[in-house]
């Protein structure tokens, strides 16, 4: 992960969430991969994330598989998402450089 990225991600979320109407799970899905969450099987009925490694460890986030997702459930997947980006913020200037994390 780097800065370019990183903004990439969150201007994304942020036009996700002014437009959060109809937004399929895949897209969310994606973006949470990119952020550096992991699918773990068995935590919930719902497929559920989580992030083993840097930047510190955050919350399980259950994003739901149906066809769409609701707006106000969409809408709070987002918010967790912004968090995720704002801990990789503070873990990039924590560490004092723009060095490329996978």
């Amino acid at each position: 992960m780097d800065s370019k990225k990183l903004a990439k991600i969150e201007t994304e979320l942020r036009h996700l969430r002014v437009h959060c109407h109809g937004i399929r799970p895949e897209v969310l899905v994606s973006i949470a991969k990119q952020l550096g969450r992991e699918r773990k099987s068995g935590y919930t009925n719902e497929p559920t994330y989580i992030r083993l490694r840097d930047p510190a460890l955050t919350p399980p986030l259950s994003i739901p598989a149906h066809s769409q997702l609701k707006t106000g459930t969409a809408r709070n997947i987002i918010s967790i998402l912004l968090d995720d980006v704002d801990d990789w913020k503070q873990h990039l200037l924590d560490r004092g450089d723009d060095g490329d994390i996978d």
